[in-house]
């Protein structure tokens, strides 16, 4: 599996002539983005993405619409269907049980949002003044830059970088949960070229430590109970599932087609 990686990481180092020597962060994350393909961010409009989450002995079909802050999430388990939706503020999903459209506890949305993850996150980040250089590292035979982003209204964040490609290899979130220390670590890998953007289509996801870590990673965070709006039953099984620490893998991907403004309407949920 080593010599794998290797032998990509290799390959993309010889295809892309970037120099070794960056030691500091504006270096790194210049060959960073000049791997990943930077400057066609900018021009991503829309975004459409079709996989299956591993979670446990399930294995979860979706499908994920995104337009700006916008995003639909539709889930199949079986004979049910789900529909999650969010404007990055609120959020809505169907009770599959029923007709009702029940309302997301904040901490769902965030969840959500976290889902539009292809290793790409350093690609976001603006305000460089709070990025910085930890060190380099050994990790799985391979020596990384470890980067870490902090501000007030944001986790501590982790960037895992591998020295000689510039992909982001890991990403490891800290946050404090019901008084204590929780990481959420996602690991990328098959990376694909997807219009001029280096995308990664595996990620596999597990959380360390903390009462979140006991209940099985985000889930318990992210379905609510009844009280908080998660539909219950169901709904709540498939939604906790699919947040849960896992194998993510991406099977369909495609940007800026063109959309119904009524994916994202509360109101026609079904």
């Amino acid at each position: 599996m080593k010599s794998l990686k290797s032998l990509f990481l290799s390959a993309l180092f010889v295809a892309t002539g970037l120099s070794v020597s960056a030691q500091n962060v504006e270096e790194i994350l210049k060959n960073h983005r000049e791997v990943m393909g930077f400057e066609n961010w900018a021009m991503v409009q829309t975004i459409i993405l079709e996989g299956k989450t591993m979670a446990g002995s399930f294995e979860i079909p979706y499908k994920t619409t995104i337009y700006g802050n916008n995003l639909r999430n539709e889930i199949t388990m079986g004979p049910m269907s789900l529909v999650q939706i969010t404007d990055g503020t609120k959020g809505w999903m169907n009770n599959p049980q029923s007709s009702e459209i029940v309302e997301l506890p904040f901490a769902a949305v965030q969840a959500l949002q976290g889902r539009v993850d292809f290793g790409l996150d350093l690609l976001k980040i603006a305000d460089l003044e709070n990025l910085t250089l930890v060190g380099t590292q050994e990790m799985d035979g391979l020596t990384v830059y470890q980067l870490r982003y902090y501000t007030p209204s944001y986790p501590l964040t982790d960037f895992f970088v591998e020295s000689e490609s510039f992909v982001l290899l890991r990403k490891d979130i800290t946050r404090e949960w019901e008084g204590e220390k929780t990481i959420t670590r996602t690991d990328y890998s098959d990376y694909k070229l997807v219009n001029g953007l280096l995308i990664a289509h595996s990620r596999n996801a597990t959380v360390e430590g903390g009462a979140n870590a006991r209940r099985g990673g985000a889930g318990g965070q992210f379905g609510g109970g009844r009280g908080q709006g998660g539909g219950g039953g169901m709904a709540n099984m498939i939604t906790n599932m699919a947040s849960r620490g896992g194998k993510d893998v991406i099977t369909k991907l495609t940007f800026n087609e063109q959309l119904d403004a009524s994916l994202f309407d509360k109101d026609k949920l079904k």
